[in-house]
């Protein structure tokens, strides 16, 4: 039992530092030595529990991603019994809360940079099942808000509509952008409403034109 108790610690030691290590330096320019000495363990510990550095790279974005989703989770608190208008609400809150999280998702966000900056080609399976999960839910409140016969070119724009002004409060979170008005201060539950309400009109409007063609 203590054998199989310190495995699981080793492994969680190999995991913290070489995210740390990872989004410091980049895939390519982490090495595994540098890995064992943060987490106090050999080699032979990390091929033993994740095969190769490549593979260990493709753990930590998974281990990073479920992080992410473990403290922030979709729906946002809120019951799938809920008005659709307060379910999108509890998702925008959740999703403006992850995306700007630099105390307890920093390493998180700092791998994502890293990647954008100097792509491995190594996570894009991980990526797209940490990001499909959210785009179904998405599509399915959309699906709710805009009625039968929307079609998937209305609920491609609709997504983007939704998730854009999240990636803005993002940047200027991250950048601090003069003027912006948001910058550290973000006000996620107000922020989130205006959200609803602009999307909620642009649904109406989207509706409105459908119906005008008579689809």
């Amino acid at each position: 039992m203590r054998l199989r108790i310190d495995g699981v610690e080793t492994r969680k030691r190999i995991l913290q530092a070489a995210g740390e290590v990872f989004a410091a330096r980049g895939y390519r320019d982490a090495t595994v030595a540098e890995i064992c000495r943060r987490a106090k363990a050999n080699a032979a510990a990390i091929n033993y529990h994740f095969n190769d550095k490549e593979s260990l790279y493709v753990e930590v974005w998974r281990h990073s991603a479920d992080e992410a989703m473990r403290l922030y989770p979709l729906d946002g608190g809120v019951p799938a019994t809920a008005p659709v208008k307060e379910r999108l609400h509890g998702f925008l809150v959740a999703l403006l809360k992850r995306m700007t999280d630099r105390g307890r998702l920093g390493m998180f966000h700092r791998l994502r940079m890293m990647e954008m900056a100097n792509p491995s080609g190594l996570i894009d399976r991980v990526r797209w099942q940490a990001i499909q999960p959210m785009r179904d839910y998405i599509h399915a409140l959309l699906r709710e808000l805009l009625g039968p016969g929307v079609t998937e070119q209305e609920l491609n724009y609709c997504e983007l509509s939704l998730v854009g002004p999240c990636l803005m409060a993002q940047m200027t979170s991250q950048h601090k952008l003069p003027g912006s008005g948001l910058g550290q201060t973000l006000d996620f539950e107000a922020f989130a409403t205006h959200c609803t309400d602009f999307l909620l009109a642009g649904v109406k409007a989207v509706r409105g034109k459908r119906i005008k063609k008579g689809r």
